[in-house]
């Protein structure tokens, strides 16, 4: 139903096959745990996108495999959310180059807060049509100025499009014990430096980055880099779970008997010696 010549269809069939080779030789594909998104990749994602990649299938077919076990070795439930991200907006794009720039949004929007900064240079850049799609925005949404991308740059928890009312929320809840998938073997401490939150426990350390969208740990050596503080800047927390930032307070009973928190100036983080997980809590915009 794509519409392909013979020598397009050719072409993207020996794009697989090699694609495929590949991944066979670096042992990519026997007995992996998300061998089933893969598939998705192969027998969904990239038949939708034929009508953009048939033509010169290097460096789409590749890019797009690469990306969906980049995601999963993070997060399977990101890489499942990217691929239904990415579905729709085959027929959106206008080209590889399009398809594989929306991709890095996609990734974002799917629950990469660490790429925000590169994601929003590549969103602004997007075709409009596209642009509003990726992010699941009204069609009419303008293209943002720089004023606008700075401001978004410069608050995780701002979304784009319109600005909402924002209140005191639990955003995120990360870590876990390593035994079950997580990532600490001991229950973790928190400082921050320069706008990065960190968490690391006796053998491992973990950049926090969280934003509107998700939120995820990236590794970062074995313990924290040299000048992080426990520091709770324009943030203030009680014995019992009390926030306060910007003149508001809320209760959060969960945070009750912390031991360890931390913030920059947009998101607390927050632990408990008997807990492998650290909750969030930020400004946020409060969505109707």
């Amino acid at each position: 139903g794509n519409d392909l010549s013979h020598p397009e269809m050719d072409g993207l069939a020996l794009a697989l096959v090699e694609a495929s080779l590949r991944l066979q030789e670096a042992g990519l594909l026997a007995g992996r745990a998300d061998s089933d998104l893969l598939g998705r990749v192969w027998c969904q994602l990239l038949p939708a996108a034929a009508h953009l990649i048939a033509h010169e299938p290097e460096p789409a077919v590749p890019a797009l495999l690469n990306a969906a076990m980049t995601l999963a070795r993070q997060s399977r439930s990101i890489a499942e959310q990217w691929l239904e991200i990415m579905f729709p907006l085959c027929s959106q794009a206008e080209n590889p180059d399009n398809l594989l720039d929306a991709g890095k949004v996609a990734a974002w929007r799917a629950g990469m807060a660490c790429w925000r900064e590169s994601a929003l240079d590549t969103w602004a850049a997007l075709p409009g049509p596209l642009r509003n799609a990726v992010l699941d925005l009204p069609p009419d949404t303008d293209v943002p100025d720089q004023a606008v991308l700075a401001e978004l740059k410069n608050d995780p928890w701002r979304a784009p499009g319109q600005a909402q009312q924002k209140g005191l929320h639990l955003v995120h809840t990360v870590g876990g014990f390593r035994g079950f998938g997580g990532q600490f073997i001991t229950p973790p401490k928190i400082t921050v430096l320069n706008e990065t939150l960190f968490a690391f426990d006796a053998e491992a350390c973990f950049a926090i980055h969280a934003d509107c969208f998700g939120a995820v740990l990236i590794r970062h050596g074995k313990e924290p880099p040299q000048g992080a503080k426990t520091k709770l800047g324009q943030f203030s927390l009680d014995a019992e779970g009390k926030v306060g930032s910007n003149g508001q307070i809320q209760d959060f009973p969960k945070l009750a008997g912390w031991t360890t928190a931390a913030a920059s100036s947009h998101t607390l983080a927050v632990g408990h010696e008997s807990s492998h997980k650290i909750r969030l809590i930020a400004m946020a915009e409060t969505r109707p």
